[in-house]
């Protein structure tokens, strides 16, 4: 019966997909789930590199999220896409149309915003934008947040060149301060 324990013994047997053989791959392999969302952003800023003259470049970035995890909620989701990519926006939203080298947390300490450190960045604000909404909606109705793992965010600044930075989330990070 489907979901019952002759289930259990399909997921352990060999089986032969369109000619390709698998054996307990989904019963044993290691595994997991992610949501990506995506969104753009232009900016300037200037590079100070040593013994070079500093010069002002600008760029379209586009910036990918995703959210990883282990588990599925309930309701077979790992988190609300939605959620994701409005919290991807309001961090684009930060740096849209705006110079980079007037921004405060690019300041102190001063830094080059290259698209590794731009990714950082990004991937700090989304971690912040999940406790707020942590702490706006409660424990309750966010639990789902403790399934998350790890975020990674990947600038490209063009069709054939991007840069990244991901945080692994260690357990217990959205728990009731």
């Amino acid at each position: 019966a489907p979901g019952g324990p002759g289930r259990r013994r399909n997921l352990d047997a060999t089986h032969n997909l369109s000619g390709l053989t698998y054996s307990r791959c989904f019963a044993s392999a290691p595994g997991g789930y992610f949501i990506g969302v995506t969104d753009r952003c232009m900016y300037s800023h200037t590079f100070h590199f040593a013994g070079a003259e500093p010069f002002t470049t600008g760029c379209t970035a586009v910036v990918e999220a995703k959210f990883y995890g282990n588990t599925l909620t309930p309701d077979d989701m790992l988190m609300d896409i939605s959620l994701a990519q409005g919290l991807l926006r309001s961090a684009m939203g930060r740096y849209d149309h705006k110079n980079l080298d007037t921004l405060r947390e690019f300041q102190e300490p001063r830094r080059n915003t290259t698209v590794e450190v731009v990714a950082q960045a990004v991937c700090k604000h989304l971690l912040q934008g999940l406790q707020d909404h942590r702490r706006a909606s409660g424990m309750y109705s966010s639990s789902w947040l403790s399934n998350l793992t790890k975020i990674e965010v990947s600038v490209k600044e063009s069709d054939v060149a991007c840069a990244g930075f991901f945080q692994d989330i260690p357990s217990g990070f959205f728990d009731v301060e």
